[in-house]
């Protein structure tokens, strides 16, 4: 609907500006998700996706090291794929008469 879009636009918007990517400045199990194409002094972290230790993982509330990885890589691809899915969104119903 015309409403999520704005909802989704003004969450885009909010956010930290430009596109996302996943470093690695603590080792390769902890997924760290920065602006791009910035140089390593000037990163900020957005967020920080880290498994559990495998040794205590409880099944169903634990995070895997490749679901942790997972995680991180569909937030920073969807924060990044985001105005170009809106405008598919609203190109589409506007073809429906929306």
């Amino acid at each position: 609907t015309p409403a999520e879009r704005a909802e989704l636009r003004r969450l885009y918007e909010k956010a930290t500006p430009g596109e996302w990517t996943i470093e690695y400045p603590m080792g390769d199990d902890v997924h760290v998700i920065v602006q791009a194409n910035k140089p390593t002094y000037e990163w900020v972290f957005i967020a920080q996706i880290s498994p559990d230790d495998p040794e205590e993982h409880d099944e169903g509330r634990n995070i895997w090291p490749a679901e942790a990885h997972a995680n991180a890589a569909i937030i920073g691809a969807m924060r990044n794929a985001l105005p170009s899915m809106i405008a598919a969104l609203k190109a589409l119903n506007a073809g429906s008469g929306e």
